[in-house]
């Protein structure tokens, strides 16, 4: 009877635990997923920079300086909503003055002493 009540407890916790690590898993996934995003959004937002760049440097008349721009933006935009994906995973929050993050709980941002 006591094996019985062993097994039973065992295979509870065994699936709890599993349950806990397919969790754990899909989260860091989610994460990862993030991360990579990120670096491709910031590759992205260099590449116009550098575009940006060009066409003044060469005072290129073809180049729709504004378009590139337009995208800029865009693609900043995007960058800061995954950004602040990232600070939940994190359980942080990002300071609106000077742009550190921190612990949620923190009522002050410990940089600057902005209040959130």
């Amino acid at each position: 009877m006591e094996l019985t009540k062993f097994i039973s407890k065992l295979k509870k916790g065994l699936k709890k635990t599993t349950q806990t690590v397919v969790r754990i898993s899909g989260e860091a996934l989610d994460y990862t997923k993030i991360k990579i995003k990120i670096s491709d959004i910031e590759s992205a937002l260099d590449d116009r920079y550098m575009a940006i760049g060009l066409a003044i440097y060469e005072d290129s008349e073809t180049t729709d300086i504004d378009a590139i721009c337009a995208e800029i933006t865009e693609l900043r935009e995007e960058l800061n909503e995954l950004k602040l994906q990232l600070n939940e995973f994190k359980c942080q929050k990002t300071c609106p003055e000077c742009g550190r993050t921190t612990d949620k709980e923190n009522p002050y941002c410990p940089s600057c002493g902005g209040k959130f």
